[in-house]
Order: C-alpha cells, then structure tokens, then sequence
C-alpha cells in the first residue's frame, strides 16, 4: 500500500507540471536557509528535493528507491552533533510524538545547526478544503507538546494536518518555553491559491497551467491575506 502511494505520488509529479513548479520553487526557498555542513531529509518520500540537492541524505521509515537511510524521525540513526541541517517537508504532521523528534534533532545538530519544516497550515480556506476533500484529518484541539498519548499511529501515512499549526501559531509561546535550545528564525504561510487549484497529488487539477503560474507569481502580492488563505507554512530554526 505504502508503495503505490508513492507510485501514485511520483506519477503526479511527472504529469502535473504546474504542481512541480511550485513544488521546484517551495524546494529553493528551502536550500536558502541551509546551513553549511551536511544535510538529513527526513521522511523523503519520493525523492523530490534529492532531485534537486543530490549531494544530501535521505531517511524515511520505510525503504524505497529514493531513500539513503531507513530509521524513524523519533530515533535518528546519526551521532550526536554530527548533522547541520534536518529537512522536514510534509513530515511533521506525520509524526506520532513530536516532542521525540525536537528532542532528538536538538541531540543530532550541531551548535548553530538547523531544522527547516514546511507542512500544512490551517487557514479558513485550507482547513475548509482539507476537512472536505484530503483523506488526512485535522484536529485542531491536539496537544502536540504532550507525550500522553500519540497524535497518530506508528503507521507511515496517519497523520494529523493541525500540528505545524497548534505548535507553531496557536501555542508558539509554549513551544518556545519547551525548548529554549531553539531560535525561530523564520515563520511564514505560503501556497495560497495555486497550490489548490492543482489539485495537489491526489485531486484534479481546476485551472490550466498558465492561469495557476499566474497565481504563482502573485503570491506575494497577496501576502498580507495568507491567515486566512494559505495551505502551507515554513518555519526555521537554529539550535543555540
């Protein structure tokens, strides 16, 4: 099962240029908060920003042809203070525990080194479009920081889409207060109307490719409206 996901996700992203695109360019925006030193993707999925950064490492939970290390986000088979840069994108809101992960990234970097997330963001558009037509759940009433219960299962695709957005919009100051050890260095929502009218991996696309470049290229101009619209957010942070 876990394999045609990914089947299914690969054949996406060859076929839907527009999706690529943006894709292409949320990857860019990623590379310029590197560090220098060696790179960990963690949860690499389909191998998307290997493609464009192929001299870093990939982990995921589970084997694939796209994946470097087999090991699990809440136990990173890496030394202590070995690692410069941990990539998570569309991971976070996979993890059962994310508490483990914090903990283990701040034992995996090394001084001034760096975690760069990017996972969805519950807006009013997104959270209605999610809720309706994305097979993941949101559940706004979690309790990341907690370690009674998971958020999740152990399973590679459960999730819970709210996450990036509790820990990092709604209980910011809790999270900081939890580890202190961390700077954010960068918090923004992106993806706001191109981004759904692809229909992401597994929808249809809405607009042709023209009109969602478009859309693309306007994003910023529409910024000051990403609470309410957008569908993805990065955050960045520095290990002190």
């Amino acid at each position: 099962m876990t394999m045609d996901i990914l089947d299914t996700q690969r054949a996406a992203w060859n076929q839907k240029s527009a999706l690529r695109d943006l894709y292409t360019r949320w990857h860019h925006d990623i590379m310029e908060w590197l560090t220098a030193g060696s790179t960990l993707e963690i949860g690499c999925g389909i191998g998307r920003f290997k493609d464009l950064v192929p001299n870093i490492q990939t982990l995921d939970i589970l084997f694939s042809k796209w994946t470097d290390i087999v090991g699990d986000a809440h136990r990173l088979p890496v030394k202590t203070g070995t690692v410069a840069n941990l990539v998570l994108f569309d991971v976070l809101h996979h993890l059962p525990r994310p508490v483990l992960f914090f903990r283990e990234a701040l034992r995996a970097l090394q001084p001034k080194g760096r975690v760069v997330i990017v996972d969805p963001y519950i807006s009013f558009l997104s959270g209605w479009v999610y809720r309706r037509f994305h097979p993941e759940p949101v559940i706004m009433d979690c309790d990341p920081l907690s370690m009674n219960s998971p958020l999740s299962s152990n399973k590679p695709f459960d999730s819970n889409q709210a996450i990036a957005t509790v820990l990092f919009y709604k209980k910011m100051e809790r999270w900081r207060n939890t580890f202190p050890e961390f700077t954010i260095l960068h918090r923004r929502r992106f993806a706001l109307l191109a981004y759904p009218a692809t229909g992401g991996f597994g929808g249809v696309q809405v607009l042709p490719d023209s009109a969602i470049h478009l859309l693309g290229r306007l994003e910023k101009l529409l910024f000051p409206i990403s609470p309410l619209f957008a569908f993805r957010t990065i955050i960045v942070m520095e290990k002190k």
